[in-house]
């Protein structure tokens, strides 16, 4: 093993970085359980049912520790399950929070209205967001560039988090609506997150890249860093079609400058290494940065002499109520969220609501996206 790859305990990955999802999954069942109690008017052990909740949780973390060392598949299948529960008992929270206001505020229920609303409350929800997940839609962007020559266009995928509940009939689909849009694309850029935390991505899960025939340029997220990062980065530039852009700068097609920079925590880092990028670029061409978290404010733009900014990593605010709150910072507060932001017509950002999602499968009034971006020259 190479001096500088980093050694991965699987069972960290399990016991302390999911440790969180963990808690919800134990309290989701326990208020699940509970909730029926409650409707059929039966005595409740709340602190009871959190007990016995430790230990089924506990049981499928065991599963899931024995698949990953055994069957990749396996584990593949048990992660989607075990998120899937997640997102369900985190929305079954939500509906008892509901019940309980509606029942004791506006009016008594019958037990059976009330059991229904909370198994459609629940389980609506929770098919609402695997359909969502799953079904990701391509989010069509038309900017005007004055000191371009010609229209180009870029795809941009964002926060696959493959190796989880993503694998590569995801990623099959993903390419398979990229070579579906009938314009001609220029190039893909990858922003980040290609891969969940600790786990392994082998070369056939992204294989299917290599149908695409234009160069897909790709910087690291923060998962990568949660990663075996340095044998996955020596794969992607030795086994894949992908193009790493750590800290570098592109000319393409002598039209655009496209730059690159992988996730670091040190913003002020960040920011000295892409002045230092564009001082030593032809600034008669646009400038593109792409980059995984959305640190710069359209109105910011102006001082890197950038165009457009391509980021993702917030999942466009994912789940329910938090898609409310993404709404109202995003839009007046200018917080970058999802979506277009514009400064003066001239320079813009781009984030994309993220491609794949990490963690319980709670996309919710938010839609999987592939980012479209045409600019439109002279």
């Amino acid at each position: 093993m190479p001096e500088n790859e980093q050694k991965i305990n699987p069972l960290k990955w399990i016991f302390i970085k999911s440790i969180f999802y963990f808690i919800i999954f134990e309290f989701g069942s326990s208020v699940t359980i509970n909730t029926f109690i409650w409707i059929f008017k039966y005595e409740s052990k709340f602190w009871l049912l959190f007990y016995y909740a430790f230990y089924s949780t506990l049981i499928i973390y065991i599963l899931m520790i024995i698949a990953l060392y055994t069957s990749k598949l396996i584990f593949h299948y048990l992660y989607f399950l075990f998120f899937v529960f997640v997102a369900w008992f985190y929305h079954n929270t939500g509906g008892f929070i509901g019940l309980y206001l509606l029942n004791n505020i506006i009016m008594p229920l019958p037990y059976q209205l009330n059991l229904l609303i909370y198994i459609l409350f629940g389980t609506g929800l929770s098919l609402i967001c695997i359909y969502t997940d799953n079904n990701p839609k391509i989010d069509r962007i038309k900017l005007k560039c004055e000191n371009l020559k010609g229209n180009i266009n870029i795809v941009q995928l964002s926060d696959l988090h493959l190796g989880g509940s993503y694998g590569k009939e995801s990623v099959e689909m993903y390419i398979k609506l990229i070579l579906n849009i009938k314009e001609k694309i220029d190039f893909v850029v990858v922003t980040g997150d290609l891969v969940d935390g600790n786990i392994r991505v082998t070369e056939e899960i992204l294989e299917p890249f290599n149908l695409i025939k234009c160069p897909i340029y790709y910087i690291t997220g923060n998962h990568e860093d949660l990663t075996w990062k340095d044998e996955f980065i020596n794969m992607i530039e030795n086994k894949t079609n992908l193009i790493h852009l750590p800290n570098n700068l592109v000319t393409i097609d002598k039209r655009i400058n496209l730059i690159g920079i992988d996730y670091k925590k040190n913003l002020e880092l960040i920011r000295a290494q892409l002045k230092n990028l564009i001082n030593k670029a032809n600034n008669d061409l646009p400038n593109i940065f792409i980059h995984h978290i959305p640190i710069f404010k359209p109105d910011t733009l102006p001082d890197f002499n950038l165009f457009l900014f391509l980021c993702g990593h917030t999942h466009g605010g994912k789940a329910f109520p938090f898609t409310l709150i993404k709404f109202f910072l995003g839009r007046w507060l200018t917080i970058i969220i999802e979506g277009l932001y514009i400064f003066k017509n001239k320079h813009f950002v781009y984030c994309c609501a993220g491609t794949g999602t990490s963690g319980p499968i709670s996309r919710c009034f938010v839609g999987a996206n592939i980012g479209f971006i045409t600019i439109e020259g002279n």
